[in-house]
């Protein structure tokens, strides 16, 4: 990380992990609670599928190590997609998600 502009992206897509992972709740405490849970149910799929593409990019690189912040900026990303689909499977299974009938 040189530049100040590659710090604030990476800033703002921890920031965006975080929040697609925010759990709402009655109180603080839940909220808390449940953030920390979502996060921790995540992370060993996050950083196995991680791992798994850092892998296929030093592979494809021929064995050029992957800067540290990139593996991050991976990490945000497989992140904030999984909890976007986690999120709509949990929608969909509490019936948020109503289809309109057609008439």
């Amino acid at each position: 990380m040189r530049t100040l502009r590659e710090k604030i992206t990476l800033t703002l897509s921890g920031l965006l992990y975080l929040v697609m992972n925010l759990v709402t709740g009655e109180s603080a405490a839940a909220i808390v609670r449940g953030t920390a849970w979502q996060l921790l149910t995540m992370l060993p799929w996050t950083a196995g599928l991680t791992g798994v593409v850092v892998i296929f990019l030093k592979q494809l690189s021929g064995g050029e190590k992957v800067p540290w912040d990139r593996v991050l900026r991976i990490f945000f990303a497989i992140g904030i997609i999984a909890s976007l689909l986690m999120a709509i499977s949990q929608y969909a299974q509490m019936g948020a998600v109503a289809v309109p009938k057609a008439e």
